[in-house]
């Protein structure tokens, strides 16, 4: 994945690790240019080390940025965005 002039903030948007959002906490400003690399659904036999063919792809995924971009991601509660309807009626003939 290759992201050029991005913030962290909408890089972490991007995701979506085991069906929960993920949100920026890490208070950095400004675009970066961000490439990182990861593998998923890989079998036994492609896979270097049984370990990675193991691997979910949340997993991989969650490996790769620690690894590769130095980002730690933690469980944790933070505000979320709802879409709320209260009412609902059929249109009216015009």
């Amino acid at each position: 994945m290759d992201e050029h002039g991005i913030t962290v903030a909408a890089f972490s948007r991007i995701f979506n690790i085991g069906g929960l959002p993920v949100i920026d906490h890490t208070g950095l400003t400004g675009e970066f240019d961000i490439h990182i690399e990861w593998e998923s659904g890989t079998s036994e036999a492609s896979a270097p080390d049984a370990a990675a063919a193991n691997e979910s792809p949340d997993t991989a995924i969650i490996s790769s940025i620690r690894k590769q971009l130095g980002l730690q991601l933690r469980a944790g509660k933070g505000p979320r965005e709802f879409f709320i309807i209260d009412h609902l009626e059929r249109p009216s003939e015009n």
